[in-house]
């Protein structure tokens, strides 16, 4: 008799798998691209032009004029290869014009709120506003550490007597004094700018003190720095400032020399900025030490790894962006700033957006072939064109895609590409759900993302159907011969698949013999009292065999005796409900024996797995082999 098997199977809506997306904040158009951390702003400069954004990749402002770094939130703008001041900006991109000025000392740059300024050989003071202060000075330095040195007039009007004045944050000349005596301005010889110790050096009268900017008061020097007090021991100026302080042109050091009574001298020596370097005493040399920029840091948790010359992005140990960069030249926060092809821009990891694939469209895949055709999709955010976006399945999984039948869809949600693809059923698959693992690397808008996991579940549909003919099964002396069907489901369309079919004994001897496309015979020998295990395999190219496991019991003839009257001999076979079967390699014989041979020697054996039943009935068909068992018993005469 024979039966048609439907297979019915559940179907699971598939996890989609996601990964994380990176996108461009500012194309890779710029020579030189780098991060001012000081204002938080990304500075390039491209074919001479200078543009500056925010860090969301807002444009700011662009400019041909030369732009000095960010100092206290603005930036100072020069006229193209001059020294003229064209303007300032403000680290949201406000400009402020200004004309009429040039850099002071070549320091374009902010200090206490204001910027030292040039204009027609008088210095003067400009707020972050632009509003140019009224003082104005012969000369004057910028600030340091609260405190501007220079020299104003003290006939303004005609611009003369010139004398020291030393600038306090507020605007105002600090008055010094010493024991309770205030000294005239016009007793000053000389005021050096503060260093970063707070320390300075003010000449009175030719007398010679340190200046203490944390407090505003001064301390005379002398010859040794533990000397007990005598104002005639303190240093002196020997001549006029101007004679006493010399400049070395190829270090830009000035050197003030100063006397200590008849014998000791003192030797202060300062930067181009006439900021306090050291002290040299007969007995000592103290040496002030310059404060090391104060610079921003931006924390990430990005960092940069190098594979084959190139460079790439992890976060943490998980890889955000694969080696593909010439360089990458700062990570911070969730961006980073990347040189490609030579040229820079900033990309960032958009962490609320992601990849989405789907295979099979979310359903499990029940291979029944070699091959198995479906589609693959990736949805993206709407910011990603779909024109040269590629999938790339890597690593040799499986899943071959076919390129030419890309389609795509551009939406205000989001967009989405598909291709038709080829599953190649895995060697180890069975007929219960199974976790498949994919992985896709994403090309896009001249990126290429890390490789992007994508898990499917799928099974090994086994479609055949194995049926003895009762009417065909015979025992004589221990040769048992029966036959058996292979039925096929098949789908509309389907071909007819090349299988070989083959018998796995347990210690037994066979013979099989086709007699059509789908009915074979098969003579079992050397058969044992009781349980003997054999299975049918069916092979289809390039699939995993398919296993119909059974039990051949086996009683053989008992003649009369006293107790009992004879038996027949007997054999039955059904449908094994082993999950796993030892199976021996089998015996093949030529020809059917008159009598059963002996056993084969001991073989080495080999575990053949059964396939969980997961094809339950319908009522058009017979109860499944596990729960209705097919016997058959047949009596020799």
């Amino acid at each position: 008799m024979k039966r048609v098997v439907l297979s019915i199977f559940s179907v699971f809506i598939a996890m989609s798998m996601c990964g994380q997306v990176a996108k461009w904040l500012i194309p890779t158009k710029y020579d030189n691209m780098d991060l001012d951390t000081e204002a938080g702003v990304i500075v390039a400069d491209s074919a001479g032009m200078k543009v500056t954004w925010n860090l969301d990749g807002k444009r700011l402002f662009a400019t041909e004029n030369d732009v000095a770094p960010f100092t206290e939130g603005m930036a100072v703008a020069k006229v193209k290869g001059s020294n003229f001041i064209a303007g300032v900006y403000k680290a949201n991109g406000t400009y402020i014009p200004l004309e009429g000025f040039t850099v002071a000392h070549n320091h374009p740059f902010y200090s206490h709120g204001n910027l030292v300024v040039n204009q027609n050989n008088i210095y003067r003071l400009i707020n972050k506003n632009g509003e140019v202060n009224h003082e104005f000075f012969a000369m004057l330095y910028p600030y340091f550490n609260g405190y501007a040195a220079g020299h104003a007039y003290l006939n303004k009007e005609k611009l003369k007597d010139i004398y020291p004045v030393l600038i306090n944050a507020l605007g105002n000349l600090v008055i010094f004094s010493y024991n309770d005596k205030l000294f005239k301005p016009d007793e000053v010889d000389f005021a050096s700018s503060v260093n970063d110790e707070k320390k300075g050096v003010v000449v009175i009268k030719k007398k010679v003190y340190i200046f203490n900017g944390a407090d505003g008061t001064i301390t005379p020097v002398f010859a040794s720095k533990n000397a007990i007090f005598n104002p005639k021991d303190q240093a002196k100026l020997e001549g006029e400032v101007e004679k006493c302080l010399l400049l070395d042109p190829d270090t830009n050091i000035y050197t003030l020399f100063a006397k200590c009574g008849k014998l000791g001298q003192v030797t202060f020596r300062f930067d181009k900025m006439m900021r306090l370097l050291s002290v040299k005493r007969t007995d000592s040399e103290q040496v002030y030490k310059a404060k090391a920029p104060e610079v921003k840091e931006f924390s990430s948790s990005l960092r940069v790894f190098a594979e084959n010359n190139l460079e790439g992005i992890l976060s943490g140990s998980e890889t955000m962006l694969p080696a593909q960069f010439d360089k990458v030249i700062k990570c911070f926060d969730d961006k980073a700033i990347v040189s490609l092809k030579g040229r820079c821009g900033m990309i960032s990891i958009d962490k609320s957006q992601n990849f989405t694939f789907r295979l099979n469209k979310g359903d499990d895949i029940p291979f029944r072939h070699q091959k198995f055709e479906t589609t693959l999709r990736a949805d993206m955010p709407a910011y990603i064109g779909t024109d040269d976006i590629m999938l790339d399945v890597t690593g040799g999984a499986g899943c071959e895609l076919d390129i030419a039948t890309k389609a795509s869809r551009s939406t205000d949600a989001g967009n989405f590409v598909q291709y038709n693809c080829s599953l190649s059923i895995p060697a180890n698959i069975t007929d219960e759900l199974t976790p498949i693992n994919y992985s896709v690397v994403v090309s896009y808008d001249g990126l290429k993302s890390a490789p992007i996991p994508l898990n499917v579940k799928a099974w090994h549909y086994k479609y055949f159907v194995v049926e003895i003919d009762d009417a065909q099964t015979t025992v004589d002396k221990g040769l048992v011969t029966f036959a058996f069907t292979i039925n096929a489901e098949r789908l509309p369309g389907d071909g007819v698949y090349h299988t070989t079919v083959d018998i796995v004994a347990d210690s037994l001897q066979y013979e099989l013999e086709k007699m059509s496309e789908t009915a074979y015979k098969c003579r079992l020998a050397g058969l044992a009292s009781g349980v003997n295990k054999i299975a049918v395999k069916i092979l289809e190219q390039g699939c995993p065999p398919v296993i119909f496991p059974y039990e051949v019991y086996y009683t053989p003839a008992k003649g009369r005796s006293r107790s009992s009257a004879a038996t027949p001999e007997e054999v039955t076979i059904m449908r094994s409900t082993t999950k796993r079967l030892k199976i021996t390699r089998p015996v093949i014989i030529e020809t059917a024996p008159a009598e059963p041979e002996p056993a084969a020697p001991a073989p080495v054996e080999e575990t053949v797995a059964e396939p969980a039943p997961s094809i339950p009935a319908t009522p058009a068909q017979e109860p499944d082999d596990h729960s209705q068992e097919y016997k058959r018993k047949v009596m020799r005469n």
